[in-house]
């Protein structure tokens, strides 16, 4: 961060309500954080507001298609969770309570994703898997080691991303 001197300046906002002024970066990178926004749809507005013409945006999320997800929802059926799991047209949320606030985390509806790019003058220029399981949820050792390798496999390979649980969508937008 040093070398960059005064050409980098971070800055806490919300993203359903950036201040930037419209049109101001070239590239917008977002991963794991549209997930935790229950008004998603408002923050990528913002976020495709705020990149210039022919910008990149590239999103990692979680993909509601996903092997893993498929487990989890038949882990669901058999076992209650702490959380509170609502299939919603954006994907398959769960919701608790972090110190007396609502959190979400969802499982993305990508269509809904791609949907709502499109909707913000934002084409999708690639897709791709960037891990077939969730690690986090494997515990620490052989089966977590597992679970990375079969994922940098996946990943080597180029093997599609509707099965994977990471995926990552670049879009650019469009000139006006």
């Amino acid at each position: 961060m040093a070398a960059l001197g005064t050409r980098a300046h971070l800055v806490c906002q919300g993203l359903e309500d950036l201040g930037f002024r419209d049109n101001s970066f070239d590239v917008i990178y977002c991963r794991g954080v549209l997930m935790h926004i229950p008004a998603w749809e408002e923050a990528l507005g913002h976020l495709c507001r705020v990149l210039k013409p022919n910008g990149m945006l590239v999103i990692l999320e979680l993909n509601h298609t996903s092997i893993e997800t498929c487990i989890v929802r038949a882990v669901r059926q058999l076992r209650a969770g702490q959380s509170r799991m609502v299939e919603t047209v954006s994907g398959l949320e769960f919701w608790s309570d972090e110190h007396g606030k609502p959190f979400v985390a969802r499982i993305a509806n990508v269509a809904s994703l791609l949907d709502q790019l499109r909707n913000c003058g934002v084409q999708k220029v690639g897709r791709f898997a960037t891990e077939f399981w969730d690690i986090n949820r494997f515990p620490s050792g052989f089966l977590r080691n597992l679970a990375i390798r079969f994922n940098q496999l996946w990943f080597l390979l180029h093997l599609p991303s509707f099965p994977s649980m990471g995926n990552a969508i670049i879009g650019q937008k469009k000139n006006p």
